[in-house]
């Protein structure tokens, strides 16, 4: 069985290599990032079969919401279901319709072949452009670029072309899944009509890939991280919570072992309650040392590729990758709690529904540099309501730079007052924010549920009430942030 297995492994290895050109390499776990530089989807074949002398790679599974026949349809990923790879150097892609996607890999300069074939017969055709020596990813590569041409009104997409190495596979591609439309990403609300880019692999590792433990928490004696935190429960009849604010200031940091790293963090906190029936408690101000200890330095922190569908528990979930405000790549964990097949007949369990009304969902970051697993927003149902909370970075400082609006806690309880109120929540339409305080110009800032900013005014003067549309808002969970001299104040909103 061992000798079939090892030449089933050659006979691969020889048609996969044999090819002048190749588009995708069945070991080969490669990073794309789109036009906007702020989303990355990844490739990875899970499963081979061969058939006569072709090879037929399969790859990872996705999830994607309200769709026409599910709740939750679990679905072949960005790149399509499989790609038929034969022996010729005919690649045979599909989209989510099963129509044929073609690219010949040995095509010569000059050559042109047809990609696609619409169903009213309209075409898009490639045209071998240019054979080149590229440097990709610090490889000097022999590229071939397949520039595409339409008779088809339909055809869209902006600077159509696929890239392919010898060495690398594709260099410059677009989703197959939904081609020749553009690919609507799971966690953004634009369309990607540009092809994306060749920007890092794991074998070996170089460019951008997904973070490592050691990565996410790579601190420096003197780094400086703000975090505030805020929960609230609300029901038919009242509502309670606390908020938090920690300040982190890193004095020590020690190797116990190879892969174990020990923090000591001088932590100052402000922690304050609130209720529907008085005026809660706190402001309380603190100073205490805390020791952080991070294992397993050189592992991913999440297996899981972006957009990759995975069950946590009785959570379904899928990562992805982006860039936060400040610059920093971060990897989102965003769950979906008490998901079952919506059908028991069902025996592939392709189609979820929610048939447990417990945690609704939440998401966890990872973010390089600024540690992990804490950054985030989540909703609970808690008897006859809801519990949400989220927790987020407002400043930070390391060698790299720093983040955010700075200033320090104090034990003077009126130094910093955070009581900024906003209403109506949820919204349609506006969104009042109210804060009596205000004795100068400020900043309103909103971010959307994976930390990105989508909305920003600067206000010159002094406002106890300011009024802002958010009617252009996309339905979900968003933070408002105010900054005024060296204050920010933050709280949770939901656009319906």
């Amino acid at each position: 069985m061992k000798l079939i297995l090892t030449l089933f492994g050659v006979f691969l290895a020889v048609i996969t290599w044999s090819q002048n050109y190749q588009t995708i390499n069945s070991k080969d776990i490669n990073y794309f990032e789109n036009f906007e530089a702020n989303y990355y989807l990844a490739t990875r074949i899970d499963s081979t079969h061969l058939v006569d002398e072709d090879s037929i790679f399969y790859s990872f599974q996705t999830f994607r919401r309200n769709t026409d026949t599910c709740e939750v349809l679990i679905s072949p990923c960005w790149l399509g279901e499989k790609v038929i790879v034969e022996t010729n150097g005919t690649n045979l892609f599909f989209n989510n319709n099963g129509d044929t996607i073609t690219i010949l890999t040995q095509a010569e300069l000059n050559d042109t072949f047809t990609v696609y074939t619409y169903p009213t017969g309209e075409f898009i055709k490639g045209w071998i452009s240019s054979i080149i020596e590229e440097e990709i990813l610090g490889v000097l590569d022999s590229v071939k670029t397949i520039s595409l041409f339409s008779n088809s009104d339909e055809f869209n997409l902006i600077d159509p072309e696929f890239k392919i190495g010898k060495l690398t596979g594709f260099t410059t591609i677009y989703p197959f899944y939904t081609f020749p439309e553009a690919y609507q990403p799971i966690y953004t609300d634009e369309k990607m009509y540009q092809p994306l880019k060749l920007v890092g692999s794991e074998y070996p590792r170089v460019g951008i890939t997904k973070n490592t433990v050691g990565e996410i928490h790579d601190h420096e004696i003197g780094d400086r991280i703000i975090y505030s935190s805020y929960e609230e429960t609300s029901t038919m009849f009242s509502s309670f919570g606390s908020s938090r604010i920690r300040e982190l200031l890193f004095i020590d940091k020690n190797y116990i072992s190879e892969d174990t790293l020990a923090y000591t963090m001088e932590v100052k906190y402000k922690y304050s309650t609130f209720n529907s029936w008085d005026d809660g408690t706190g402001p309380i101000y603190g100073t205490r040392t805390e020791t952080k200890v991070v294992s397993n330095l050189d592992k991913k922190a999440s297996p899981y590729l972006p957009e990759e569908f995975h069950w946590v528990d009785y959570d379904i979930a899928q990562n992805h990758l982006t860039y936060l405000h400040c610059g920093r790549l971060a990897e989102v964990t965003n769950y979906l709690s008490g998901y079952g097949c919506h059908d028991d007949e069902d025996t592939t369990c392709k189609c979820l529904q929610q048939v447990d009304m417990g945690v609704s969902y939440y998401n966890k970051f990872n973010v390089i540099g600024l540690g992990g697993q804490y950054f985030g927003y989540s909703s609970f149902y808690v008897g006859d309501g809801m519990q949400d909370v989220s927790e987020g970075i407002r400043y930070y400082s390391d060698a790299d730079g720093e983040c955010g609006s700075n200033f320090s806690l104090s034990t003077d309880k009126n130094e910093i007052e955070n009581d900024l109120i906003i209403y109506p929540n949820p919204t349609t339409n506006y969104l009042t924010i109210n804060h009596p305080q205000f004795t100068g110009g400020f900043l309103i800032e909103i971010y959307n549920s994976t930390g990105n900013l989508i909305k920003s005014e600067i206000f010159s003067e002094a406002e106890k009430e300011t009024q802002i549309d958010v009617r252009a808002l996309q339905n979900g969970v968003y933070s408002v942030q105010i900054t005024t001299d060296n204050i920010t104040m933050q709280k949770q909103f939901i656009k319906l």
